[in-house]
Order: structure tokens, then C-alpha cells, then sequence
């Protein structure tokens, strides 16, 4: 059973961890109508908080549907901590949850976040005052400890609880920890299996699919899960885990359909939760991203494949906003074309723009050897006042001409994208 003040559940709660940029509204949605049992805030400055900053009030927003809901806030002071849990409070979420374990250098640099475990009474001085100054139940995120010198967590753990903390998540890593290491749960476990310990013990870290949860929760006994970077892109985790820790079977991969789905209720969300549609489309393109990775040209391909030989702008309208109609990207020029049944023509334009661009960079390569061998006087300096105006009407003109059509920079726009390699004329005309 686990239980956190009125929050009970007969089986292992998964949680998605707050996480900066990520875990708005609208990615909470999907990630509750895929099984996540409790979901936060993004973590929330409480100096910006009892300032009455506009993206720090905006981030205690929540709807019904969401609950259990937790408010997670951070500092490193007593008493801003203690307003911000008071103004949380305000907004009626279900929990109030301390952050000791953000690493970002600009908030563990300042004393907050993971920079706070190298004063643990002040962290234990500020965990018993927003407990003693809210009626919600208050919980804390931390990690093991500040460094590898300092792996204190089992004494931490006893001190929150001692001051009245209700759960505790533990993520497997140090403040000094890189991402790319493995998170060490066996300080996690002793935590877990400390026989003072009686409040909830939620692990967290490389929980990322059925298998290791299964292995987490038999090797360390903890009550709960928290995912956090797992999902990105995959609010699917939480079906996935909660079926195989059932039935022991990894379900399949959502189908591109299913994809499509969620990601469009996702931007339907986002438009109505951001009120402006420049910005929440600009937010959506990470998410579009790895809702699709690893589906080569997937964009192009199936996303869209919804009458692609009728030329009309209802999948376009109907998916995406307007506004991209007129702020054009490279990359977003080739969708719509696409999207109005071209495809032939969005695959000339794009490999068109990367001939263009290498035969810029071959002439501006030969400019530059002719200046050298002017500079050393092998050439004749008419040689390079011809070149210099062949690179100017030829070159210099066409990009600035092309720049002020596309409203964004040509030249690197490509970034690891090889219009070359996933947008040629065969592949395009076969699946249509």
C-alpha cells in the first residue's frame, strides 16, 4: 500500500518527475491518459513565485484531471521557501514537493536544487519550515549526495522524515554525477530498507522501460517509480511498465497512428493552454521531434499521408497553425510543399538549395586562394576584383534574396538533417 496523507494506491505508483520545459499541462495530459499515477509542476523558483513572476505563477496551473497533483518548488532560503509553499498552496494541488536534486550549475551554484546537500542543516531548517507553514502534505526530491566524499542520503532521509516529510524521491545519482553514468541505487535501497524508515521511498533514475522497473522494484523494494527523461517523447512508458509488471510481456511499440494522435492532442493543448500560437508550436517541435524518432522520414511519409494527392491545406490547417504559412524554416517550406500533394517539387527545392549552397561554398573557397596568391602577387589584382563581383551578383545576392523568402538564415539550417539522404525523388513517388 502506498500511501501519502489521502493519496493511496494498491499497487507501485510511477510518477513523472518534474522536469523544466517538459512537464507543462499539456505534456502532463498525455502522460496521464497513458497511466502515470501522479504528475508535477516544472519546478518552480519561489523567488519568482512570491514575486509574482507571470512564468512562475503560470506553472501552478492545473485541471481536475491531473490529480494527484504536485506543486514542486526551490530555493535556498527559509523564508522565501516558506512563502512560495504558501502561495502554492493556494491553487489547492495535492502535494507540495521540496526540489533538492536539480544539478543545472545556475541553481545548485546558488544554494538551491542539489547545491543545498552541501548544508544539510539549512536543508533540513527549510524542509521543517514549509512543513510546519502548509496543511498539504510536503515531499522531497534529492539525490544521494552532493559528491562522491559526501554520500549522506541515508542520514538525510531519517532527518526529513524526523521533521515531517510524508515521501521522499531518491534519484540514483550525485550532484557532481554526469547523465551518461548509470544511477548507483544501492544507497537507494538502504534507504529503503532502514528500519526507521516509515514514509514512502520513491526511486528514480534509468527506469526507462518494463524490464528495468521490474529489476529496480525486486532488487530495492522501493513503493514507487519516478520517470523523468524516459519520456520523452513516450508517454507510452507508463502503459508499457504497469503492463509487463502485470503480465511480464513488453507491449508493442505505438503504432505511427497512435503517434499521430497523441501528438496532435498534444498540440491541440498546447495551443489552448499557451494562447498564442507562434510559441506553442515553437514548444511543440521538440516534442514532434521524439514523438518520431527513428522513424526515417517519417514526417514526410506517414505523419501526413492523409489525401497527400489532393492539393488542399486541410491536413495543413488542421494540424498545423497558420502562422507557418508565413514563417518560413527550410525544413518547414518542404512540409508544406509536401502537404499540398508536391512532393516531387518539395524534393527539388530542397536538393536545389543544397547545390546552390555547395556551389556557393566551392566559389567562395576559390575567392579565398585568389586573394592568397594576390597577396603573394602570383595574381594580377583584376583577376580578383572579378571574382569578388562574380561572388557578389552570383552568390551573395541570391542568399540574401533567399534569406528574406525563408525569414531564416540558409546557411546552416541542415544540422545533422540530410535532405540528401532521406528526401530523394524514388523513395518519395513509391508511397504514394
Amino acid at each position: 500500500m502506498f500511501k501519502i496523507a489521502d493519496i493511496e494506491f494498491d499497487h507501485v505508483p510511477l510518477l513523472l518527475a518534474p522536469m523544466e520545459g517538459v512537464t507543462d499541462p499539456p505534456f502532463r495530459h498525455a502522460c496521464k491518459e497513458q497511466g502515470a499515477d501522479i504528475v508535477y509542476s516544472e519546478f518552480i523558483s519561489s523567488d519568482g513565485l512570491i514575486r509574482d513572476a507571470v512564468k512562475s505563477v503560470r506553472k501552478l496551473g492545473f485541471v481536475e484531471g491531473e490529480r494527484p497533483f504536485g506543486v514542486q518548488i526551490f530555493g535556498n532560503s527559509v523564508g522565501p521557501m516558506v512563502e512560495a509553499a504558501r502561495y502554492a498552496e493556494r491553487y489547492n494541488p495535492d502535494i507540495i514537493d521540496i526540489n533538492f536534486g536539480c544539478p543545472v550549475k545556475k541553481v545548485a551554484s546558488k544554494g538551491a536544487g542539489s547545491g543545498i546537500m552541501n548544508d544539510i542543516p539549512k536543508m533540513v531548517a527549510i524542509t521543517e519550515a514549509v512543513v510546519k507553514a502548509v496543511k498539504k502534505p510536503v515531499t522531497v526530491k534529492t539525490r544521494l549526495g552532493y559528491d562522491s566524499e559526501h554520500k549522506e542520503i541515508v542520514d538525510i532521509a531519517e532527518r526529513l522524515q524526523d521533521v515531517g516529510i510524508q515521501a521522499l524521491t531518491i534519484h540514483g545519482r550525485l550532484r557532481t554525477t554526469k547523465w551518461g553514468e548509470p544511477a548507483d541505487w544501492t544507497l537507494i535501497g538502504e534507504v529503503k530498507n532502514n528500519p526507521r524508515m516509515t514514509i514512502p521511498i520513491i526511486g528514480n533514475g534509468d527506469v526507462v522501460d518494463g524490464p528495468s522497473a521490474k529489476y529496480f522494484l525486486d532488487n530495492f523494494g522501493v513503493d514507487g517509480l519516478m520517470i523523468g527523461r524516459a519520456t520523452y517523447g513516450n508517454p507510452w512508458i507508463f502503459r508499457e511498465i504497469k503492463h509487463y509488471l502485470k503480465t511480464g510481456e513488453i507491449l508493442p511499440a505505438p503504432t505511427v497512428e497512435e503517434r499521430v494522435r497523441v501528438a496532435k492532442a498534444h498540440l491541440s493543448d498546447s495551443l489552448n493552454y499557451k494562447k498564442d500560437e507562434f510559441y506553442a508550436v515553437m514548444e511543440m517541435r521538440k516534442h514532434w521531434g521524439l514523438y518520431f524518432k527513428g522513424f526515417i522520414n517519417l514526417f514526410f511519409k506517414e505523419i501526413f499521408r492523409i489525401s497527400p494527392r489532393k492539393k488542399d491545406d486541410s491536413v495543413l490547417s488542421s494540424i498545423l497553425p497558420s502562422f507557418l504559412k508565413k514563417e518560413y524554416t527550410l525544413f518547414q517550406r518542404c512540409c508544406l510543399l509536401h502537404l499540398k500533394g508536391n512532393c516531387r517539387h518539395a524534393v527539388k527545392f530542397c536538393n536545389g538549395l543544397i547545390l546552390f549552397q555547395k556551389i556557393a561554398w566551392i566559389f567562395l573557397a576559390l575567392y579565398l586562394l585568389s586573394s592568397l596568391l594576390f597577396a603573394f602577387n602570383v595574381l594580377p589584382v583584376d583577376v580578383v576584383s572579378w571574382l569578388s563581383l562574380a561572388m557578389i551578383l552570383l552568390f551573395a545576392v541570391p542568399l540574401f534574396a533567399i534569406n528574406a523568402i525563408l525569414r531564416r538564415p540558409l546557411i546552416g539550417r541542415f544540422k545533422g538533417f540530410s535532405f540528401e539522404k532521406y528526401h530523394n525523388t524514388k523513395n518519395h513517388e513509391s508511397i504514394f
